[in-house]
């Protein structure tokens, strides 16, 4: 019994130390003018982790030691993506992402009538929603709150 109590305590220490061993990223997203991207997407390139930066485009990603042979991505609509190695990132990490102009196809605009849009959706039921059960990965966002703005 003597024995037992100090092996608990052990492995309760070690299970904490390596549960801290963590990589903080912090960093800014801005465009070619300085100015901040909000909602701009942050993840791992082979894992489905990630974040999304607040209204003055901060972030703050919490990875996994075992990740850091991965690449950090930072992606925004109507701009370039970029890709970082985890293990070269210095903190904070400012990145300034360059527009990526796309020239849009013609768009055509029909009127329909209430009624023939839902006569259409009714239709389309059995391609739009699974019959079968499935399962569906799902993401969850750390947050963080600095001088409480």
């Amino acid at each position: 019994m003597n024995r037992i109590i100090p092996t608990i305590l052990i492995y309760f220490l070690f299970s904490t130390i390596t549960y801290a061993q963590n990589i903080i990223i912090e960093g800014v997203i801005k465009d070619s003018k300085k100015e901040a991207l909000p909602y701009a997407n942050i993840f791992l390139q082979e894992n489905y982790f990630g974040t999304v930066s607040n209204l003055n485009g901060q972030f703050k990603i919490i990875i996994p030691e075992e990740k850091r042979s991965d690449s950090l991505v930072v992606s925004y609509i109507g701009y370039k993506t970029q890709t970082f190695s985890i293990s070269k990132i210095k903190n904070p990490l400012e990145v300034f992402l360059q527009e990526d102009p796309t020239t849009l196809n013609e768009v055509v605009i029909t009127g329909y009538t209430a009624e023939s849009i839902i006569k259409k959706a009714i239709e389309k039921t059995p391609i739009n929603y699974f019959s079968k059960p499935y399962k569906f990965t799902g993401f969850y966002r750390v947050t963080s709150k600095k001088d409480n703005n």
